[in-house]
């Protein structure tokens, strides 16, 4: 699997954030109309460092999870479970964690669509981390 589905499903395989996110775990986009709880997961970049041999076996992605919520404190305590999750070490699928960075945490809620009636405004706990990361068994 790629590193993008192996996260995926260490967040989903992760008892709290899957109970917290009520297990919607999204890539890219949270879809049209969803309510929350959930997880929206976005790779802002993706370095793949080389060498006269080819590339370094250990590269760095940063990702930025949203952590969405009804309430604040529902996104605040999303937000802790998924810091909980992504930082220790782990080998999921084919993607070798060896652990995640917290470059920072922001709250960055937003007016909600019409379609999420009656709720008015979403509460997000944004993510910023970088993942050190490789194949398994590399």
């Amino acid at each position: 699997m790629s590193f993008e589905a192996d996260l995926r499903k260490r967040l989903l395989d992760d008892a709290a954030v899957d109970e917290l996110a009520a297990g919607k775990v999204h890539w890219a986009l949270r879809p049209d109309g969803e309510e929350p709880p959930s997880v929206v997961l976005l790779v802002v970049s993706d370095n793949r460092g080389q060498h006269l041999e080819g590339f370094h076996s250990l590269w760095d992605t940063r990702v930025q999870l949203d952590c969405y919520g009804a309430r604040h404190t529902d996104a605040c305590a999303l937000r802790d479970a998924v810091i909980a999750c992504i930082a220790p070490y782990a080998v999921v699928g084919g993607t070798r964690f060896d652990h995640a960075e917290i470059n920072n945490v922001m709250d960055r809620g937003e007016d909600a669509p019409s379609s999420t009636a009656p709720i008015k405004f979403i509460h997000r706990q944004m993510i910023d981390a970088t993942f050190w990361r490789g194949k398994a068994g590399a």
